[in-house]
């Protein structure tokens, strides 16, 4: 189904088109969030104090922003002001992360999300419910449910704007409008918000007849981060073609070997690197660089582009040990802590591309190799802390005893919900096939 992009402007006065002292930036609007500020402070209608607190609340931002994308202490000038980018980075840690309490972060980005708002970037508080008068208000408006009611506000109105009919709307349709969310709205997790949207739409369904009877469903509950080949330029593509001929010596002429490894590389090992690199152009595309720059497997093999790549992922592993209470946020943390099996994959497949393909002279290959072994974690010939833990507990007689009933307790309690929660059920007894398999 074709869906009409929204290309409709809040009506509302803003930043970049009201009449403001103090500078202005270009008819392309502001291109980081360097940008946002001198706009803030020349707003007539905002208060001195109002005004600090932006100017304050975007420094923030950029800060947090800037550390997922690898810099240390981000000015807002390195941040560029683009919605998805933003919304990716914003929001990938929690709150403790950057040494902030939760209502910290919410006022800070709240700030941001209101400077975004003024300078005509994201949509208008107004933009919450279709017009009065329209198929899509009268049905709202007759939702018994409140929080349903608001909950799918905001998608009639796009709907509306759109000219998507009530009975018209499928799962493409949500698809469409959470693509389309994440470049006009800021918001900490667009997917919940698309499942949240499902949730009521279904829920809204069962309680009103004049509701449409279609069943939504929200995308896939993953998100990745990962950009598909096709995101990228056909040029990029085709050497990456090439380089998996050369990984499998397909592309040897008659009886004279590829320059590829002394051995072809088994189909799943080539599967395998080829998402490590689509991991590694994604994290470029994520740190600010236009996907249609990157035209050839080159662009990764780059020593600039190379270390930065790492440590993206580098980082996200400190991250996600800080937000799990592994580490302190307030403490430097150690460099082994951001070091997985993820890094060493991902440089082991940038070196392939170094050696075999972009054929790198030496004293560049060895700088490469030196910064690949740094994110490759020491070999493990024992048991880790973690798995021998968990051994430990079946050493306890009463675990080891309900670790052996388990089968027969799910499927008594399987027996109970049978007639009140059929669904419950059959879950349970499909994990009580998989636990006795």
């Amino acid at each position: 189904m074709n869906i009409p992009v929204l290309l409709d402007r809040p009506e509302e006065p803003t930043l970049s088109n009201a009449s403001v002292g103090g500078p202005r930036v270009g008819p392309g609007g502001p291109r980081t969030l360097a940008d946002l500020i001198p706009m803030i402070q020349g707003h007539p209608d905002l208060p001195d104090r109002r005004r600090r607190f932006l100017a304050s609340h975007i420094r923030t931002c950029a800060r947090i922003a800037g550390r997922a994308m690898g810099i240390d202490k981000a000015s807002p000038a390195a941040i560029p002001c683009d919605l998805p980018k933003l919304n990716a980075i914003l929001f990938e840690a929690t709150p403790a992360a950057h040494k902030l309490s939760k209502e910290s972060f919410i006022n800070v980005t709240g700030g941001l999300r209101l400077a975004l708002r003024l300078a005509g970037l994201i949509q208008p508080e107004t933009a919450g419910t279709a017009p009065e008068g329209t198929r899509w208000r009268a049905l709202t408006d007759a939702i018994p449910d409140t929080f349903c009611r608001i909950g799918l506000g905001r998608f009639a109105a796009w709907c509306h704007q759109n000219g998507i009919a009530p009975e018209t709307v499928r799962d493409e349709t949500l698809a469409e409008f959470g693509r389309w969310a994440r470049t006009r709205q800021l918001h900490g997790d667009i997917a919940a918000y698309m499942r949240g949207i499902a949730k009521s739409w279904r829920k809204v369904s069962r309680m009103m007849e004049a509701w449409p009877s279609s069943t939504l469903n929200a995308p896939e509950r993953r998100q990745h981060y990962t950009l598909p080949m096709t995101a990228f330029p056909l040029s990029f593509q085709e050497d990456v073609r090439r380089l998996t001929n050369r990984l499998a010596r397909t592309d040897g002429r008659g009886p004279f070997r590829s320059e590829g490894p002394a051995r072809p590389l088994r189909p799943s090992t080539i599967e395998t690197r080829l998402y490590n690199l689509r991991q590694a152009a994604s994290a470029l595309v994520i740190l600010g660089r236009n996907p249609a720059t990157i035209t050839s497997l080159a662009a990764l093999v780059e020593e600039r582009a190379f270390e930065e790549i790492l440590t993206f992922f580098w980082r996200r592993k400190i991250d996600a040990r800080i937000a799990q209470g592994e580490l302190s946020p307030e403490a430097e943390p150690p460099p082994e802590a951001g070091v997985t099996s993820q890094t060493a994959a991902i440089g082991s497949a940038l070196m392939l591309v170094a050696r075999y393909h972009v054929g790198l002279p030496p004293k560049a290959l060895s700088s490469l190799a030196g910064l690949a072994a740094d994110v490759r974690p020491a070999r493990q010939y024992t048991l880790t802390q973690k798995n021998r833990d968990r051994l430990n507990l079946l050493a306890v007689p009463k675990n080891r005893a309900k670790l052996l009933a388990l089968p027969r307790t799910l499927m008594a309690l399987a027996e109970q919900l049978r007639t009140t929660r059929p669904k419950k059920a059959h879950q349970l007894a499909r994990l009580i096939h998989r636990v006795s398999a």
